[in-house]
């Protein structure tokens, strides 16, 4: 089985990677599957929190923004905005530069899969995901 993550924009690949040789590896090791788990439950820990989401994308939207942006913003007290921005910040989805808070690009690319993600489960939930036959 081949597994590939695709994101494109107006008919450019912005990301795609390939996962045989990791989805392989998981399954022959119970060890890279607790790895895994730990993984998704950074991945959960960030998508969610509506907030944090909502940070992320008012950020990538606007190319960065300053600590007081978000604070009038999102409408929420700094000490949690704060809070927010470091657990992201830790997990490598944001960074700080020259006073703006910046996605990485590995935050654009996990809102893009939790977005894409999103959609599909919605999708579904109303009825108009079709079977797709697996060979």
């Amino acid at each position: 089985m081949i597994l590939r993550i695709r994101i494109s924009r107006d008919g450019l690949d912005l990301f795609d990677y390939t996962l045989d040789e990791e989805f392989n590896a998981l399954r022959e090791s119970g060890e890279e599957v607790v790895e895994s788990a730990y993984s998704m439950s950074i991945f959960h820990r960030v998508f969610s929190n509506p907030k944090r989401v909502e940070m992320l994308y008012y950020m990538i939207e606007r190319n960065g923004c300053r600590f007081n942006e978000f604070v009038r913003a999102m409408d929420m007290n700094p000490r949690m905005v704060k809070h927010n921005l470091d657990i992201m910040a830790r997990l490598g989805l944001i960074e700080l530069r020259d006073s703006l808070y910046k996605a990485t690009n590995l935050g654009a690319v996990l809102l893009a899969m939790n977005l894409a993600m999103t959609s599909v489960v919605e999708d579904r939930r109303r009825g108009g995901w079709r079977k797709i036959p697996v060979e």
